[in-house]
C-alpha cells in the first residue's frame, strides 16, 4: 500500500489565548503533550485505500479505487460470502454482552438500545451491565464475562485503562471483544465511533462562521467551550478539536469550562459558576441534551438567553443531536447541534461483529483463532439510520486514528442538524422519538428574550404532526 497519512496533532495546550477554569473558577493545569491523527470526513477522501465495502447487508454501486500508482481494484461492495456452519456450537448459546459507562442520560440508553435492537433481530441474546466511569470495574467486567458470552462489546471510558482487561478476555478466554464509540490505544478486534476530534473542530468553525457573518470581524470575540472530564477519551478528543480550531484565531478569546464529571449535575453547576459572573458570543458544548440543559438554565437565569436572530443572541452548538437538542432548535434558543447517531454506529458495530468475527464459533475451539476485521474497508450506514447522502461513508483501517495501535479503527461523518433539517424524519433525534416516545426534557421551555424566529412555530407544528404520524405506541 501506499504511505499512510500520518498528520498528528499536538496539544494547543501552552497558548497564551486557551484558559481553562474549573467550577470553583481555579486555573487548570495543562495537559502534557500528545500527537493526535486528524481525520475528517473530508479527510477520508484523501487516504490510500486498499478495498471497500459497501454497507454488510446489502449490494452498493460497483466503485473503482487506486490501491498504488499502478494498480485498481474493483469491489461490487456486497457482504463477505457465507461460510459453512460449524458443527460445533457456540458455548454460550449466541450472547452479547455490552458494557457501558452509564445508563441514566439519553445517550447512553440509545446506544444500548440501538445495539440490542440489532443483536437479537439476528437472534442472538443480549445483556448489558454499567462500569460507572470506573476502569478497574469495567476491568473486572470485562474478564468476568468472557467466561460467560460468545462476544463483549465496550464503551471505553479512558484510552488506556482496559487495555489488559481486553487482552485478557480475547487471549484467556477467546472472547472478542469490540470497542464501540470510544477509542482504546490496546487492541480489541476494532473500533469505530464519532469523529469526536472532528466534531470539536467543527464545533468551535461554526461558532466563527457565525460571529463573522454576524459581526463581520471576529477580533474581540469571546467564546466559551463547556467540556466533560479528559479521563473520557470522548470528550477530551473533542475539547482538542475546539482548541485546534480556536489556535488558528488569537484575535479571539477562548475560555475552556471543565464541567469535572460525566454527571449532567456537574456541567450544570459549571454553566451556572461561569454565566453568574460571565458571558460569551458564541458557546460550544461538547454533549447536549441533559448536559445542555444546565447551560440554558444558566442563560435564562443570567438574562443572557435571547432568541436566534435577536443581535444579542450568544451562538450555541452542541454534539449529540437528542431530541430535546432537535427541539430547542425548533424552539430558536440553540442554532446547531451535530449527530453521533447512534442508530448507525450501533448496529454497524454489530454487523461487522456477525458477518467477520463471530460468523461461526470456531474461534471457540482449538487453535483458538480469533478472526481479524479485514481492512481497509469502507462502509455506509446501515438501513433505518441516517447519515447525510452526501457524506454517508466510514473508513476503517488499521492505525487510521492512533498509529500506537494496528487494531483496525474508523470514525462516522459528521454532519449538522439545524433549522433546515430539524424536521428530517429519519434523523436518529426524530427516529428515537418514534419508537421511545419524547425524550423526557424535550418539551422544556425558557422564557427567552427577544421575538421568536418566524420560521420557529412552523417547525413545532411540523414536527408535531410527524410524531402523531409515525409514533409506533
Amino acid at each position: 500500500m501506499g504511505q499512510k497519512a500520518s498528520v498528528r496533532l499536538k496539544y494547543f495546550a501552552n497558548s497564551k489565548e486557551v484558559r481553562r477554569i474549573s467550577m470553583s473558577s481555579q486555573e487548570k493545569k495543562q495537559v502534557t503533550r500528545r500527537d493526535y491523527l486528524k481525520t475528517t470526513a473530508g479527510a477520508i477522501a484523501g487516504l490510500v485505500v486498499g478495498g471497500a465495502v459497501g454497507y454488510l447487508a446489502k449490494p452498493t454501486q460497483v466503485t473503482t479505487q487506486t490501491v498504488t500508482e499502478t494498480q485498481t481494484v474493483t469491489v461490487t461492495g456486497t457482504a463477505p460470502p457465507p461460510t459453512t456452519p460449524t458443527a460445533q456450537p457456540f458455548k454460550h448459546g449466541k450472547s452479547v454482552m455490552y458494557l457501558t459507562p452509564d445508563i441514566a442520560e439519553t445517550w447512553w440508553v440509545a446506544c444500548k438500545t440501538y445495539l440490542q435492537r440489532a443483536v437479537e433481530a439476528d437472534g442472538w441474546k443480549f445483556k448489558f451491565d454499567t462500569s460507572d466511569w470506573s476502569d478497574s470495574k469495567c476491568s473486572d467486567q470485562l474478564i468476568t464475562y468472557a467466561q460467560q458470552y460468545d462476544c463483549i462489546f465496550v464503551f471505553p471510558t479512558s484510552l488506556e485503562g482496559i487495555n489488559p482487561a481486553i487482552e485478557s478476555a480475547e487471549r484467556d478466554y477467546h472472547c472478542p471483544v469490540v470497542a464501540i464509540k470510544n477509542f482504546i490505544t490496546g487492541h480489541a478486534r476494532f473500533t469505530i465511533s464519532f469523529d469526536d476530534f472532528g466534531g470539536g473542530q467543527t464545533l468551535a468553525n461554526m461558532a466563527i462562521a457565525d460571529l463573522q457573518r454576524r459581526f463581520g470581524t471576529t477580533k474581540g470575540k469571546t467564546v466559551v467551550g463547556f467540556q466533560g472530564p479528559y479521563a473520557a477519551s470522548g470528550w477530551h478528543m473533542r475539547a482538542l478539536g475546539v482548541i485546534d480550531a480556536m489556535k488558528k484565531h488569537p484575535e479571539m478569546k477562548y475560555v475552556e469550562v471543565q464541567a469535572g464529571t460525566g454527571d449532567p449535575a456537574g456541567w450544570a453547576d459549571a454553566a451556572d459558576t461561569y454565566f453568574a459572573t460571565q458571558t460569551a458570543d458564541a458557546v460550544v458544548s461538547g454533549s447536549g441534551g441533559p448536559y445542555w440543559y444546565g447551560t440554558m438554565n444558566a442563560l435564562s437565569r443570567y438574562g443572557k438567553l435571547y432568541y436566534v436572530g435577536d443581535p444579542k443572541h450568544i451562538y450555541s452548538i452542541s454534539i449529540d443531536g437528542k431530541p430535546s437538542d432537535l427541539q430547542w432548535i425548533r424552539r430558536g434558543y440553540v442554532d446547531d447541534s451535530l449527530s453521533q447517531s447512534p442508530d448507525a454506529l450501533m448496529p454497524l458495530g454489530w454487523q461487522l461483529m456477525r458477518d467477520y468475527i463471530v460468523k461461526d464459533s470456531s474461534y471457540q475451539y482449538p487453535p483458538y483463532k480469533i478472526p481479524d476485521l479485514p481492512t481497509p474497508m469502507t462502509v455506509t450506514n446501515p438501513p433505518n439510520s441516517y447519515w447525510p447522502p452526501d457524506n454517508n461513508k466510514m473508513l476503517i483501517d488499521k492505525g487510521l486514528i492512533y498509529p500506537e495501535t494496528d487494531m483496525p479503527q474508523g470514525v462516522s461523518p459528521v454532519y449538522t442538524v439545524n433549522k433546515d433539517n430539524v424536521n428530517n424524519k429519519d434523523i436518529w433525534g426524530n427516529t428515537y422519538t418514534f419508537w421511545r416516545g419524547k425524550e423526557e426534557i424535550q418539551m422544556t421551555t425558557w422564557p427567552a428574550k427577544g421575538t421568536p424566529p418566524p420560521w420557529s412555530q412552523k417547525l413545532l407544528d411540523d414536527y408535531e404532526a410527524m410524531f402523531k404520524q409515525y409514533y409506533q405506541w
